[in-house]
């Protein structure tokens, strides 16, 4: 039986299609772009995606910053990524898309109370952290090893408002959407969910999880799903392994994964990387809506995802549950990556 739970319900028009058309279009012509920075060549599409890059080029790693920027990557992202990393998101081309996204975080107490977190009242928070804390029998000088409300540090520190990278402290989470091309029929769309903890993360951890929803109106790409552990250690080293989500149907992915002790492990950054390929109807010219979830629990609390047609579903089994979560909003209409920015160009000439 579940005894505690987190539940976000997205509100969706509900959509009901057959995607009969799964090829994509013939060859499309591109043009050769000139990245003067570093004096390389790319193949970019008409609609503005990137052609897809052979992840074995011998790229440096400046070259290969400059090519993600080009893609729509934001900088603060591409600086916490490994060079194996790179390599492989290059690999996939495409154009990141301009997107509205709403990012809250919340600080659930171990009476059950739901706080929002902000910077008005992180000295608050991190006082009900600290009882909640001390409660369990944590020291003082053990306090630091939790992910208390940092007054110094803005929470949302957003380094780039169209995908919602946003910073806690030592944690990090960028929601983003790549527009991968289309077939005749429908846009192909990779939703992104990268989790990162900058400084390995606490010793504390008894479990994350972390789910994507895209509800109805989408119909996943098969075999595209995929969970990515990272792990980048002090001595330069690094490791990334690859998982087919625990929890995969046709409205969303989620996945539930241990960090690892920063004490033993030596580790200097390491998080996790939730995807999966979608397609959206042509036919469908609504504001479409996808939310994800990020759940760091405090104490032990053997986490399981749901993901359903109203939304995602992380569940505790353990009366009593504190720590924190993080959800993701994300609003978009399908199309063309270069549409999209013609009419955001129109917007602000109205604007000025």
């Amino acid at each position: 039986m579940k005894l505690g739970k987190f539940l976000l319900t997205t509100i969706v028009i509900t959509l009901t299609f057959v995607c009969t058309d799964l090829i994509a279009f013939a060859e499309e012509e591109t043009t050769v772009k000139e990245l003067e920075k570093v004096g390389v060549n790319i193949e970019v599409f008409q609609d503005g995606r990137v052609k897809p890059i052979d992840e074995n080029a011998m790229y440096t790693e400046v070259e290969l910053d400059e090519i993600l920027k080009e893609i729509g990557y934001p900088d603060n992202y591409i600086s916490t990524l490994p060079k194996e990393s790179k390599r492989t998101l290059i690999s996939k081309g495409g154009k990141i898309v301009d997107t509205d996204v709403e990012l809250t975080h919340n600080y659930i107490s171990k009476d059950g109370n739901q706080y929002e977190v902000t910077d008005n009242n992180k000295s608050e928070i991190k006082a009900i952290q600290k009882e909640d804390l001390k409660s369990k029998g944590i020291k003082e000088d053990e306090l630091h090893q939790y992910n208390l409300a940092n007054d110094d540090i803005s929470l949302f520190n957003c380094s780039h408002p169209f995908e919602g990278m946003c910073v806690h402290d030592d944690w990090s989470g960028l929601l983003m959407t790549l527009y991968k091309g289309e077939t005749s029929t429908s846009y192909i769309y990779e939703m992104i969910l990268d989790a990162t903890w900058q400084k390995g993360t606490t010793n504390v951890n008894f479990g994350d999880a972390m789910a994507l929803h895209w509800g109805e109106y989408g119909q996943p790409v098969p075999n595209s799903q995929e969970f990515i552990f990272f792990a980048a250690y002090n001595d330069l080293t690094q490791t990334r392994e690859s998982f087919t989500p625990r929890v995969n149907n046709g409205n969303g992915i989620g996945h539930t994964f241990f960090l690892l002790p920063t004490n033993t492990q030596n580790v200097r950054a390491q998080g996790g990387v939730l995807s999966q390929d979608i397609y959206i109807a042509k036919s469908y010219n609504h504001e479409l809506t996808v939310t994800a979830e990020y759940v760091h629990p405090w104490l032990p609390a053997n986490l399981s995802v749901g993901v359903n047609v109203g939304g995602i579903d992380i569940s505790w089994n353990v009366s009593e549950f504190f720590g924190d979560t993080w959800s993701w909003q994300v609003s978009l209409i399908p199309q063309r990556p270069m549409m999209q920015r013609e009419e955001l160009n129109v917007e602000n000439e109205l604007k000025n």
